[in-house]
């Protein structure tokens, strides 16, 4: 058995490596030697399909690994406690904590009303809205832990006395979070090269904010509340520089997502150690899987990108903080918890509809809860008196609590919700209509088409957002084989908290995704939702392999699987940052560039004119107005016409002319002919802009 189990593992792993190979190739050029191509008939009828056939093949030998990875995988054992007894009669809630938290409730309803009904219909300073909506998150918050019963601490021990202890794991967590911070922060200023419009927008509304005040919840530059902004304005107050502020938010909430990765791993994978024969540990407590997803969700170039990109990162990273809150109130059995966990999934919406998307993920894990739940925690207490209920009720209002705020100021904006929840956020020019003209396809054939896409992304599929500008798939090519393999894993372990959280939550983001982005799939703005999951299922197809491996080979193979591992996440890495950090200097744009040069002579104390024959180049973009600081008054850049010239100009001026603007460059070098010319280019050669350096 042990050797039949060895060969078919083999087998897997070689078919998901194969197909993952294919898929990022676009078929089997670069994959198989043309001597063996040439050499087998089988192999060059193949390499003569259609590529759509040669896809398709790569699909289904992909989907017979992730099957027969499932099959031949240990099942999953969750930690299973011992049923919790009912409280006992002696101590039972006094009269005060029996009406103190309904009374705690009403008031924050109470505050969170009167501060929904200032934001449009009473006339209320917005200060006092602000205090109000505070006031009502702590008494709604206080109302929850007082209500929380203290739990039966004798009961709660494992009958063995072993419990698993995932989160001693800290220190290597901590050291993870430091090594993330440098790679968020190095060059920070520089990449990627190119602002786009939302990352723009969300650095002026916070320049505002910062500079006037404004409404939390009213809409300003985008179509989320000006709240969104709260973290970079802060970021824009501690560094005095507008995208350094942006980057501090980024900063910020890359580092709350990849430690929430962490403490939810610890979560789903916490489970009683397997020792072999001779004590070796076949499983630990769950604490190596649990680093082991923080270090690929770290490791990506999606996450590098988009925690320089803060105003699609945030919501997810207070969601995915939410998910975390949600399981360990389950396991701990308190109210108040579930209270946090709702207040953090309603603060994801404040950034747009990656929020939704986890709160739709969310209601999945409780549909499995609820219909599971004295199997998943054993449980007798919370099902016995209606205490799970409670929870969920809760739990709901902890959402609504922020999201009521939210959705009130936004649809009394200009936009309304429509343009929160439409393609506005991430794409100016797309229109988010169901029907794919060009394809042919109707609207139930075009969401599937784009659902699919959306599913793939993780292993193939460039970002069609037009945002990142990132060529490849989300995950590297040297663990994406292991995400397919965990989808077949998690299917066999549907029935365990750990399938049907990971697997409810990829469904539901990749459905929102679609629902916001097509035909624009995969759409990795709002995909971003489901990184985490991503992260974690990868994580959790290389710990069935570590096991599987173990049990086949034998447990030999204990200490040289955990370096194999490791060494494959941090090559990973490796070549994410690599791919991130050239990618990231390509094509940063007209705008860009323009505005980079005007930041640089303005560090360097040195004047600039801008020469161009499209008229309000600088004023008319938000990327060059953000980057270029030309918000609120501070001009750093004369604008002239290529007629208009002045016939001379100060010592040492910098001219910059747009590369598309053959005349504007003539003319220039015609007024000043001992200028010297200067091509910025990015990485790739491609000239950016034109810069004329005046002499002295």
């Amino acid at each position: 058995m042990r050797i039949l189990r060895s060969l078919a593992l083999a087998a897997v792993v070689g078919a998901a490596y194969f197909a993952q190979a294919m898929l990022d190739k676009g078929g089997l050029a670069g994959v198989i030697p043309d001597s063996l191509l040439l050499g087998s008939p089988f192999l060059l009828r193949m390499s003569r399909w259609l590529p759509q056939d040669l896809m398709a093949f790569a699909l289904w030998l992909a989907v017979v690994a992730a099957l027969g990875f499932g099959l031949i995988s240990p099942l999953w054992r969750e930690e299973r406690r011992p049923a919790r007894r009912n409280r006992a009669a002696g101590v039972a809630a006094s009269a005060t904590a029996a009406w103190m938290p309904p009374v705690l409730a009403v008031a924050a309803w109470a505050m969170i009303g009167a501060a929904t009904a200032g934001i449009h219909w009473l006339p209320m300073p917005p200060a006092a809205s602000h205090l109000l909506w505070l006031g009502g998150i702590a008494f709604y918050l206080v109302a929850g832990f007082v209500g929380s019963r203290r739990r039966d601490a004798a009961s709660s021990r494992p009958a063995n006395g072993q419990r698993p202890a995932p989160l001693a794991g800290w220190p290597w967590a901590l050291i993870l979070l430091v090594v993330v911070a440098v790679l968020i922060t190095l060059r920070w200023a520089d990449l990627p090269a190119r602002v786009d419009v939302v990352t723009a927008r969300a650095g002026l509304q916070a320049s505002t904010l910062l500079r006037d005040g404004a409404n939390w919840f009213v809409p300003d530059l985008l179509p989320i509340p000006a709240l969104a902004s709260a973290v970079a304005a802060a970021g824009q107050s501690l560094t005095g520089d507008a995208l350094l502020g942006v980057r501090l938010a980024g900063l910020v909430a890359g580092l709350i997502l990849i430690a929430s990765v962490w403490l939810l791993g610890c979560e789903l994978f916490r489970r009683r150690p397997l020792a072999g024969a001779f004590g070796e540990v076949i499983e630990d407590d769950g604490a190596f899987p649990a680093l082991l997803a923080a270090v690929i969700a770290a490791g990506g170039t999606t996450f590098l990108f988009f925690a320089r990109v803060p105003i699609f990162i945030e919501g997810v990273a207070w969601g995915t903080l939410g998910v975390w809150a949600l399981l360990f109130a389950l396991r701990r059995e308190s109210t108040g918890l579930l209270g946090v966990s709702g207040l953090l999934f309603g603060l994801g919406t404040v950034y747009g509809p990656n929020g939704l998307s986890l709160i739709g993920a969310a209601i999945l894990i409780w549909a499995g809860v609820l219909a599971l739940w004295p199997d998943w925690m054993r449980s007798t207490r919370w099902a016995s008196n209606r205490r799970l209920a409670v929870g969920v009720a809760y739990w709901a209002g902890g959402v609504l609590l922020t999201v009521v705020p939210v959705f009130v100021g936004v649809g009394g904006s200009s936009g309304g919700l429509s343009a929160y929840l439409s393609m506005n956020l991430f794409a100016e020019s797309h229109d988010p209509a169901w029907q794919m003209a060009a394809n042919g396809l109707s609207a139930f054939g075009g969401f599937w088409r784009s659902l699919q896409a959306a599913l793939l992304a993780p292993n193939v599929g460039l970002d069609a957002s037009a945002i990142t500008g990132l060529s490849g798939s989300m995950l590297s090519s040297i663990v994406a084989p292991f995400f397919l393999l965990a989808i077949g894993a998690l299917l066999m372990s549907v029935d365990t908290l750990l399938g049907w959280t990971l697997l409810n939550w990829l469904a539901a983001g990749a459905a929102f995704s679609v629902l916001w982005a097509h035909p624009v799939a995969p759409h990795w703005p709002s995909l971003l939702a489901i990184w985490p999951a991503v992260a974690l299922a990868t994580a959790f197809g290389l710990d069935r392999l570590r096991v599987t491996a173990m049990l086949s080979f034998g447990t030999w193979l204990m200490q040289a699987s955990v370096y194999l591992i490791v060494g494959m996440a941090a090559g990973a890495a490796m070549l994410s940052w690599i791919s991130f950090f050239e990618q990231g200097q390509v094509n940063a744009g007209s705008a860009s560039a323009f505005a980079r040069e005007i930041r640089q002579a303005a560090q360097e104390g040195q004047s600039v004119a801008v020469v161009s024959s499209m008229p309000g180049l600088l004023m008319d973009n938000a990327a060059a107005a953000f980057l270029a600081g030309r918000d609120g008054g501070a001009v750093r850049a004369d604008e002239y016409a290529p007629d208009a010239l002045p016939d001379s100009l100060p010592g040492g001026v910098r001219v910059l002319l747009p590369v598309g603007d053959p005349y504007a460059l003539e003319q220039a070098r015609a007024r000043y002919p001992s200028a010297r010319l200067i091509i910025r280019r990015d990485l790739a050669g491609n000239p950016q802009v034109y810069v004329l350096e005046i002499s002295p």
